[in-house]
């Protein structure tokens, strides 16, 4: 079977809105025509199973958008018609069909037979019962049960005897066997090629100010002869290799330590996700995930432009290998003593809803939540360094610098008001992935890093804003607000493995939070971290993964408001949190707030975000 490869992008390198009303084709069937997203109450069809046409396997042409398929701003205010009709299954399975040149399985089998048998299928419901279902997701924004269920979503409980919802959750088990869609092109008339972002080129100011506070992070660890003592404990992980090698990712400054002599600071807070910093294996790093064994972090280099090389808007050309350890001169490579790094927060197990909340699977209930964000610490040895290293951020303008939003684009207002490609992500995940330079020219691009921000490949010469929420379907589960998702229903198992969820230290991590979908950053390994941030200079989130076949990466928002289901899956909301100020109720365990007290015991603290 196919597999939705949704890709993690911290890479190990010790191992290998235009309107419009559409119609169907002229003369095809209608796969709608007995989709549940349409029935009607009548006596006689109410009764009947849902069932989809019979000939849906037999249509020939892709079947257009109907209402609105694009991003569209009107007066100032983002606006969005019915999505429900582009959303539907039945549509999609078949454009991916015919997308793939029928070299996949037909749409029928997406549609019936690929979910695992645990799940209640649409086609052992009436649709009468299939309606009173659809009618309580359409209050929530959530998808109609059919298409969820062939997405591979997770589902409400449904009552096996009695056909209704139930008030549990069915959560996803069989990732293994869903595909990833493309949404529409530009006209609405068949799915996007494939167009994973812009690579080499830091396009206008925005990006050259967001690429002065990003780095590729390298973390080394080695064997050492005697355990590294991260805490106090007795815990000791049994197995020390299962966190030697090196691994990179996207870092970005977030906040620094003021000083009292109005000095450059020499103490910084670097950002990323969970999943790269948590290989970090420093002595007393009580804050870290902890493995007290014999691997320890060797080395950490930062990567960063040289911005005397960027020429806005002109592609970025690196040079030529000359030598075994050649690095570009594009690039400056600073080595942090690990001595001088100390882990602030990391973003396991950090709400107070977990999965034996809301689930009785057992594979869940063995899980924590995993929001993927995490920060450290890092002490440089002199100002000098540090203000090079930083590119003199602590002197810009407080206007200039970039702050964590304290809202979600999950807010009415806020997604409204957001204008058109207003949102900017910039990462440098390694040149060995990326799929453009040739080694045999290039020589070892282990130590390149190529830089990728979220706009199409060609570009046209427009480089003015930044790009946009990616209409993806597959990924996302507010039907009416693109870009928009509940990561947990959506993606909670991004693991090494088919249908597994991401695991570390023996212990299993389910995918949580508010998800934002970005087009046109389908990054490559290296990538995870990438900040995405508005045309206010707000950080509303950073990348934690990619999907290959839909141009879009995924990344959790810094703050959620939280999403109340209404029971439609029982005990389970979306969550309510802020990575970084802490939200002072029930709802979470940790932030960055936190976390900066829990590494200064009765001290102030005194920081640009918290003073």
């Amino acid at each position: 079977m196919t597999k939705r490869w949704t890709k993690y992008l911290a890479v190990s390198l010790s191992s290998a809105l235009i309107f419009s009303s559409c119609t169907n084709a002229k003369n095809e069937p209608d796969p709608n025509k007995m989709d549940g997203s349409s029935t009607t109450t009548g006596n006689n069809n109410g009764n009947q199973l849902y069932s989809i046409s019979p000939d849906i396997d037999n249509i020939n042409q892709p079947i257009p958008a109907k209402n609105q398929w694009r991003n569209q701003v009107v007066d100032n205010q983002r606006v969005v018609a019915d999505q429900y009709p582009n959303f539907a299954a039945t549509t999609n399975f078949v454009n991916y069909y015919l997308y793939k040149n029928k070299n996949t399985q037909k749409p029928s089998f997406w549609l019936k037979d690929r979910a695992d048998k645990s799940h209640v299928s649409p086609f052992i419901l009436t649709n009468a019962q299939l309606k009173a279902i659809n009618d309580k997701a359409k209050t929530i924004d959530q998808p109609n049960y059919q298409d969820a269920y062939a997405y591979g979503f997770g589902l409400p409980g449904i009552d096996k005897d009695k056909k209704t919802l139930n008030d549990t959750i069915d959560v996803i088990n069989d990732t293994n066997s869903t595909v990833s869609i493309p949404y529409y092109n530009v006209r609405g008339n068949n799915l996007a090629s494939i167009d994973p972002g812009r690579s080499w080129m830091i396009a206008n100011k925005k990006y050259q100010q967001l690429s002065k506070i990003t780095y590729s992070i390298r973390i080394t660890n080695e064997l050492s002869d005697s355990p590294i003592k991260q805490d106090n404990s007795n815990h000791v992980s049994e197995n020390a290799e299962d966190n030697v090698g090196n691994w990179s990712g996207t870092a970005w400054l977030l906040d620094y330590d003021l000083t009292s002599d109005n000095s450059y600071p020499t103490t910084w807070y670097f950002a990323s996700n969970f999943h790269v910093l948590q290989h970090l294996q420093l002595a007393g790093d009580s804050q870290a995930l902890i493995r007290n064994n014999n691997a320890h972090t060797t080395k950490i280099e930062l990567f960063q432009l040289d911005q005397s090389k960027v020429k806005l808007g002109e592609r970025i050309s690196p040079q030529q290998a000359q030598g075994i350890n050649f690095q570009d001169p594009y690039l400056k490579v600073n080595s942090i003593n690990p001595s001088s790094v100390k882990t602030v927060f990391l973003g396991n197990d950090a709400l107070k809803q977990t999965t034996s909340s809301f689930t009785q699977d057992a594979k869940y209930q063995a899980a924590q939540t995993l929001l993927d964000f995490g920060v450290i610490r890092v002490t440089f040895d002199s100002a000098e360094t540090a203000k090079s290293v930083t590119n003199d951020y602590a002197e810009w303008k407080d206007e200039d610098k970039f702050k964590p939003a304290k809202y979600s684009y999950l807010d009415d207002a806020k997604y409204e008001s957001l204008p058109a490609n207003s949102l900017y992500a910039l990462g440098f995940p390694t040149s060995r992935g990326d799929g453009i330079l040739d080694t045999r020219i290039y020589g070892n691009i282990d130590n390149l890093r190529t830089p990728w921000i979220n706009k199409p490949q060609n570009t046209n010469g427009v480089s003015e804003g930044g790009g946009d929420f990616s209409w993806n379907v597959t990924s996302r589960s507010f039907v009416n607000k693109p870009g928009i998702t509940d990561i947990f229903l959506t993606n909670p198992k991004i693991g090494q493995e088919a249908n597994s969820f991401y695991n570390a230290n023996k212990t299993d991590f389910a995918h949580t939070g508010l998800g934002y979908l970005i087009d046109h950053y389908d990054i490559t390994p290296g990538g995870s971290g990438s900040p995405i941030v508005n045309s206010n200079n707000e950080i509303v989130g950073l990348v934690f993964a990619s999907d290959n076949d839909v141009n879009t990466g995924i990344s959790l928002a810094l703050h959620s408001e939280g999403f109340n289901y209404q029971n439609y899956y029982g005990n389970y909301n979306l969550p309510k949190y802020d990575l970084i100020y802490g939200t002072n109720d029930e709802n979470q365990t940790k932030s960055y707030h936190q976390g900066l007290r829990l590494i200064n015991p009765g001290k102030n603290i005194n920081t640009w975000l918290f003073h």
